[in-house]
């Protein structure tokens, strides 16, 4: 039976019904706990204007007129840096398996990516414990090669009060002169040019394996927009900044709620950043007590916080190591260079 793809309608609410129920239900099949972003979240990205980032969804249909929805694929990337690739999905329920419905969301979303002239696609999934399991034969056999290994790891909380107040002192004998600043929900205007300068070094600074990536260029503009976005799917983020004896900022740490809609009872960790020229003050370690301590003042419901790094990362996996994250999952980061 044929398989026919088309873009999704964010404004058909049984087809997001539909859309959420096979990626939830794809993406668990292989961790029964895995992340899975709500419904409202994704409804959120797909009626929004582009802005920073684009978000484009198609979902694959077979069956008497269509109706049969049995997989979706996403293909999301930045409007403002890094135009040469896009980040690319694909769930199909096992029960939908077996059938090339896989193979085929994947070359449709390939064909999306050279059409709006990127020629490099990027994509992220489990490969097992041993590094060659999970989806990383289907990755392959589709032209995918490893560009480096993400460990997923998760910190449970409360955190032990002894151990957190103990990490605390160790940061704070090695940063004096410097201050934290916890900021709950948007970046206010003022503190937005630091954190954007501290933002856009990312790229640059964090290990990216075999993938090539310039520095960011976001801006206050699109700083605002990614704000609306985050209020549209009723998230909230909370950050905290470090800022140096002369008041520049020169670390940050952040971590994002889900939707209400949610039922993950973790928060997503996305980012943590030294300035390089501010190393050797434990500043890294800083910002991620303070943070730890925040998340549990202002969300004491979140039973962990879920965070992901390179595994050649030593620096931030000592970190993390040190606050009580342990290894959830072992996922591959691949890409794929389009003729």
């Amino acid at each position: 039976m044929s398989l026919k793809i088309r873009p999704l309608d964010p404004w058909d609410e049984h087809e997001m019904d539909l859309v959420q129920d096979r990626y939830v239900e794809a993406q668990r099949a292989e961790v029964p706990d895995a992340r899975v972003y709500s419904r409202a979240a994704s409804v959120a990205l797909l009626r929004r204007e582009p802005g920073g980032v684009f978000y484009h969804a198609f979902a694959g249909f077979e069956g008497p007129d269509d109706r049969e929805m049995i997989g979706q694929t996403w293909v999301v990337g930045s409007t403002i840096d890094n135009l040469q690739l896009a980040h690319l999905w694909a769930w199909v329920p096992p029960r939908f398996g077996r059938r090339g419905h896989g193979t085929a969301l994947v070359e449709y979303a390939e064909q999306h990516v050279r059409e709006m002239g990127r020629r490099t696609a990027v994509s992220q999934t489990w490969i097992g414990a041993d590094g060659h399991g999970g989806y990383r034969p289907f990755a392959e056999r589709l032209g995918y090669s490893l560009a480096q290994t993400q460990v997923e790891r998760r910190q449970r909380l409360p955190m032990d009060e002894t151990t957190l107040a103990r990490l605390e002192a160790e940061a704070a004998s090695h940063s004096q002169g410097y201050t934290v600043r916890c900021v709950l929900g948007p970046i206010p205007d003022e503190l937005v040019p630091g954190f954007l300068d501290l933002y856009n070094l990312m790229n640059v600074e964090m290990p990216t394996g075999d993938i090539v990536l310039e520095e960011g260029r976001r801006t206050a503009e699109v700083q605002a927009q990614q704000e609306d976005e985050l209020r549209d799917q009723g998230r909230t983020r909370l950050t905290v900044l470090a800022y140096s004896p002369e008041g520049e900022a020169v670390a940050y740490s952040n971590v994002v709620t889900g939707a209400p809609d949610s039922d993950d009872p973790g928060v997503d960790q996305w980012a943590t950043i030294v300035r390089p020229d501010h190393r050797g003050h434990r500043l890294g370690l800083a910002v991620k007590c303070a943070l730890t301590r925040a998340i549990q003042e202002s969300f004491p419901d979140v039973e962990y916080v879920r965070t992901q790094n390179a595994e050649t990362n030593a620096p931030m996996v000592a970190i993390n190591e040190a606050l009580g994250f342990e290894i959830h999952t072992i996922e591959g980061e691949f890409q794929k260079h389009l003729a």
